[in-house]
């Protein structure tokens, strides 16, 4: 379940984001990964081989930062024990022989090592069930493991005393690992977990593990703070160097493994600000190290074929300059939270790679991919291949907004068709579910507060008193949650496919699945429905799904909730990009306000379903 985290922009909080978890068995975990290794025994060497470690890592990472996170709530405080140590060595374990396979591109050493920490981890008393906190980079932002080790043998020397490696957990426990694996012996790793306000976070580290992080026989160690980020803040790392120099430590004598070379965002404070510029940071880019050292063209050419030209960025909105020529068309888009997109040209066509996530993550989208694709519903997709699914691009293929010639009964059947195989085939799990109709509301009334003003804010208060009948109806499912327009791709032959279909339910916010109401308010929304159109458009859903009607009260519910959701969003990536993109910037503010202006000439709803629903149909903002 989502758990809701304030974001402030231009002083005024929106909730955007969401804290997401999951709760697994832990001896089912470690058996998860036992048969990881099993499957990577008789894997082919090379990049197959080679994403099975990688999955590896992140399973590895995640039983450590479970473990480790439920020490820490039963504490108070991060002190050693006999399973967090045993945890950090199989992390390593496997962090060390990814090391081995990078260097020898996918060739296998050995796995003893792994199998022994493996062991040693069962044999302590272990809880019944950890808390996964899902690592985003991994999942999200096309963070990869191999970037720290490319980063790390570029800054570190043999022969230059002690290092203590201090993970930044949730994440910072698999790339901590990878720092420490290239450090070798001189290297030992910990990691601790932030809490607090995100904006100023503080560690809570115990005495005894606080004299393992300090000196030790007046012998000064080296200090490498690993992390993904920086974010609006940096406050994560900025609390552990706080730490370190408050006890003594210099500041030369700590560096930082981020996962970009920008700096701190926005509401960074003037000490971590300061910090920050000074001190050594180790970066190595995913592009510097997969264009070169084993190029992403190479680990899917027996999908492709041989690679014809080189490899085109279509990260950071760089797709619209393909898919939207005249520049007036093209959508504004969160440059910085994109997917990483690559157009490959292959075997005599060109085809797309797409980040969809390591491990479990990446395999769940290509699951996700066959079904639907089986289905005609999205693009076809090929293969998954070390993170990116791999398709071919449909050359003629155009955005809704440029097809004119689709008439609404063609649009509205599409749509139909599109999700009610989705309510039908994916079923949320509970443990997978989204933002609550409780949580929704929160997010509802704060964020009008805040786009609308306090009169506004107590209108959306009314909902109160229809959450539990919401409750009662939802059903969710793993909904697409990205209905827009220019994500609706026109063939030649005048059939239309939905586009990056997989991975908004999975997100970073605090949406998540939901009942299908959400994705028919937000086609209501982004495909400019009039009420009739909602209303032909809920029937055939139920019709062909099986699964009972939107009730009006969900979809006018659903409806406000989206608006308050889509501006909230915006306004955060329009803070983010507003020094480094202000063109960007200033057309994320523009969709902004058309969001809020449309949730405006809805708020004065006061208690009465069909009147959200005469203002549904009176109002035909482009959102």
């Amino acid at each position: 379940m989502s758990s809701m985290l304030i974001v402030c922009i231009l002083f005024r909080p929106m909730l955007v984001y969401g804290d997401a978890k999951r709760t697994e068995i832990t001896r089912e975990k470690i058996a998860a990964i036992r048969a990881g290794l099993e499957r990577l025994v008789m894997a082919r060497p090379g990049i197959e081989r080679h994403a099975i470690l990688a999955e590896l890592l992140v399973a590895a990472g995640e039983l450590e930062q479970g473990l480790l996170d439920r020490q820490l709530a039963e504490n108070g405080d991060e002190r050693p024990s006999p399973l967090g140590e045993a945890a950090a060595r199989l992390t390593r374990a496997v962090a060390e022989e990814l090391l081995s396979s990078f260097r020898t591109f996918g060739s296998l050493s050995l796995v003893e090592p792994i199998e022994r920490a493996l062991d040693a981890t069962l044999s302590l008393d272990l809880p019944a069930t950890i808390e996964v906190s899902i690592p985003e980079g991994y999942a999200f932002y096309g963070l990869y493991p191999e970037t720290y080790l490319c980063a790390a043998e570029n800054a570190l020397r043999a022969g230059e005393g002690p290092l203590k490696v201090i993970g930044i957990r949730s994440i910072g426990t698999g790339l901590a690992a990878a720092v420490a694996a290239v450090a070798g012996e001189e290297a030992s790793v910990v990691s601790v977990r932030p809490q607090g306000h995100p904006f100023s976070r503080t560690v809570a580290i115990g005495r005894e593990l606080g004299r393992e992080l300090l000196a030790e026989d007046g012998v000064l160690p080296r200090y490498a703070v690993v992390d993904e980020g920086p974010g609006l803040s940096g406050s994560s790392f900025g609390c552990v160097a706080d730490w370190l120099e408050d006890r003594g430590v210099a500041p030369e004598a700590i560096s930082f493994y981020p996962g970009h070379r920008g700096g701190l965002g926005p509401y960074a404070g003037e000490r971590h600000r300061a910090r920050w510029e000074r001190a050594r940071r180790n970066v190595a880019e995913f592009e510097s190290v997969f264009t070169s050292r084993w190029p992403l063209e190479g680990w899917v050419k027996d999908l492709t074929g041989e690679p014809e030209a080189p490899l085109e960025d279509l990260s950071a909105g760089r797709w619209r300059e393909r898919l939207f020529p005249n520049r007036a068309f093209r959508p504004a888009t969160d440059v910085q939270g994109e997917r990483r997109k690559y157009l490959l040209a292959a075997g005599g066509r060109r085809w797309l790679l797409k980040f969809a996530g390591l491990g479990r993550y990446g395999r769940e989208k290509l699951a996700l991919a066959q079904a639907l694709g089986s289905s005609r519903l999205i693009p076809p997709v090929t293969g998954l291949r070390h993170g990116f699914l791999v398709g071919p691009w449909l050359e003629e293929a155009r955005p809704l907004p440029l097809a004119p010639e689709v008439d609404r009964r063609t649009l509205l059947d599409a749509v139909a068709t599109y999700l009610a195989f989705r309510a039908a085939r994916f079923p949320a799990a509970p443990e997978e579910r989204g933002a609550t109709p409780l949580e929704l509301f929160e997010m509802l009334v704060h964020n009008t507060q805040r786009a609308l003003g306090p009169a506004a804010a107590e209108v959306a208060r009314g909902w109160r008193g229809r959450l539990a009948e919401i409750a009662r109806l939802e059903r969710p499912v793993l909904t697409d949650n990205k209905m827009h327009a220019w994500e609706w791709l026109v063939t030649p032959e005048g059939k239309l496919l939905k586009a990056d279909a997989l991975d908004h339910h999975r997100g970073n916010d605090l949406v998540g699945p939901q009942d299908v109401a959400w994705d028919l308010a937000g086609a209501a929304v982004e495909l400019d429905l009039a009420a009739p159109e909602l209303d032909l458009l809920a029937g055939a859903v139920a019709r062909r799904s099986g699964m009972p009607r939107a009730e009006r009260v969900q979809l006018d519910f659903y409806t406000l909730a989206y608006l308050a959701f889509q501006a909230g969003r915006h306004a955060l990536a329009a803070e983010a990009l507003e020094t480094t993109a202000p063109a960007e910037a200033a057309g994320l503010r523009s969709a902004m306000e058309r969001y809020a202006e449309r949730l405006a000439s809805l708020s004065w709803w006061k208690g009465q379903p069909e009147g959200a629903a005469s203002a549904l149909g009176a109002s035909q903002g482009t959102g």
